[in-house]
């Protein structure tokens, strides 16, 4: 099993480059934002920046998705 995780900060293009890998790679990717609660979404989409509480959620799914046995 081998997983990549394409970090950076907002805007820099990790989604592009993480799908393009995936693609050649034949391996599946997901995206971090789309693991984020609604309130978390409404609050970002508002400009209120998230508290670690806040983050306790989309931490776990990305969790499970690193301890899976599947490329990623």
């Amino acid at each position: 099993m081998v997983q990549l995780v394409v970090m950076g900060v907002s805007g820099s293009g990790k989604t592009t480059v993480g799908s393009h890998l995936a693609e050649k790679l034949g391996w599946k990717s997901y995206d971090g934002d789309d693991y984020h609660p609604p309130e978390n979404k409404k609050k970002m989409a508002e400009g209120i920046p998230l508290n670690d509480q806040g983050r306790v959620i989309w931490t776990k799914c990305h969790s499970g998705l690193l301890c899976s046995e599947e490329n990623v």
